[in-house]
């Protein structure tokens, strides 16, 4: 048995990347305000990195700001553009790498409203179907 990761027949299709959970993941480039959670308080301080990366349970970021591994963090997510609506959701990374000055943080969702996770599989969806 064999996993189809891509076929070129009659144009070349990939599989999108999966996550350790299943996740389908989808490549984005979009920019990232977030602020640390120290223990149960929100640094006023606003960091500034872009998402590479989003499944349904997590993400990458690059940023130039240090952050320790299992940090928390937290950032708005617009739920709709239109309406002008933000959930906060909370991630802690899972995994992190320096790569030539840039901060490569793998992030798993701690704390995502209902709203916020159906919008991000929806999204992440639409483009995976092409729509």
């Amino acid at each position: 048995m064999y996993e189809l990761l891509a076929s070129e027949q009659p144009t070349l299709l990939e599989v999108p990347s999966r996550e350790g959970r299943n996740s389908p993941r989808i490549d984005i480039n979009m920019p990232l305000a977030f602020q640390l959670v120290k223990g149960k308080l929100i640094d006023e301080a606003i960091y500034e990195g872009d998402i590479i990366d989003i499944g349904y349970g997590g993400m990458h970021i690059t940023s130039h700001k240090e952050v320790t591994l299992y940090s928390e963090i937290k950032f708005p997510f617009s739920i709709s553009i239109a309406a002008n609506t933000q959930n906060d959701v909370y991630a802690k990374i899972i995994k992190l790498n320096l790569i030539d000055d840039l901060y490569h943080y793998h992030l798993e969702f701690s704390s995502i409203s209902q709203e916020a996770e159906v919008a991000i599989k929806r999204y992440i969806n639409r483009i995976i179907e092409g729509t």
